[in-house]
């Protein structure tokens, strides 16, 4: 799944600066965190930095509840996710069809070049994805058996931050 502010909606958001003190407190009180009623702004922040558990999605959630696994593409790659290609093929289709059609004409195009996409094109992109996700492995010598995966997969969400960038791409194709 891509990162898509739609398919990014957090469970249980933790507060900001943006939010009012007696809304950090709400959300402390919530999680069972325990501050004193005279902590400023400043301190309750803290408080909610050091225990804001990492991001539960909603549309994970659902999945999951629903038998699928989510794996989620890192940001900003969209060599790695199949749709994106095939949302290009179809723009091909309908540009090399599409001249001057009226509105009605050229949602009829747009719906029959869709519908034109077949299985083989389909494995094609998936496999020219799967073709870009090992050449990124091999370009960081990242095998799903190294030693280091077994050590890198289990790092929290929150510092992954601090691993090389191309480390992270490449955890999250394999996991």
């Amino acid at each position: 799944m891509d990162n898509a502010s739609y398919h990014t909606v957090r469970k249980n958001k933790a507060p900001t600066t943006a939010n009012l003190k007696t809304e950090l407190k709400e959300w402390l009180n919530s999680n069972n965190i325990h501050f004193q009623e005279y902590h400023t702004k400043a301190r309750l922040l803290c408080l909610v930095h050091k225990h804001n558990p990492d991001s539960v999605y909603e549309a994970d959630e659902l999945l999951r509840t629903n038998g699928h696994e989510v794996l989620r593409l890192p940001p900003n790659h969209c060599e790695l996710n199949p749709i994106e290609l095939i949302w290009s093929l179809a723009k091909r289709k309908v540009a090399k069809k599409n001249i001057n059609l009226s509105a009605a004409d050229t949602e009829k195009l747009i719906s029959e070049c869709f519908a034109s996409i077949t299985a083989e094109e389909w494995k094609k992109m998936t496999d020219h994805v799967v073709h870009v996700e090992n050449k990124y492995k091999e370009r960081d010598h990242i095998t799903e058996n190294e030693k280091v995966w077994e050590k890198v997969k289990h790092v929290s969400l929150k510092n992954r931050c601090w691993l090389n960038f191309w480390t992270v791409t490449s955890i999250m194709i394999l996991k």
